[in-house]
């Protein structure tokens, strides 16, 4: 999860610097995915911590399907 996080921050920060474009959906998805690596990576004894971090990584994902549902104006 952190590489996709990596490689999609990576992207986005390359769009910018080349066309002066800002890639918000796909910055979104890397802080998707780096919640669900940050999940992953914590200790068994930390159950709470990582269950409350997945539904936050599964709200953003979501979310997102939801803005390209009822806003697709906007993803484009």
């Amino acid at each position: 999860m952190f590489s996709g996080a990596t490689v999609l921050s990576s992207i986005a920060i390359f769009a910018y610097a080349v066309g002066g474009t800002t890639l918000t959906w796909s910055l979104a998805v890397a802080v998707g995915f780096a919640l669900s690596g940050v999940a992953e990576a914590l200790p068994a004894g930390r159950r709470r911590a990582a269950a409350g971090l997945r539904i936050a990584a599964i709200t953003l994902m979501l979310s997102l399907v939801g803005g390209v549902v009822f806003a697709p104006e906007y993803v484009v």
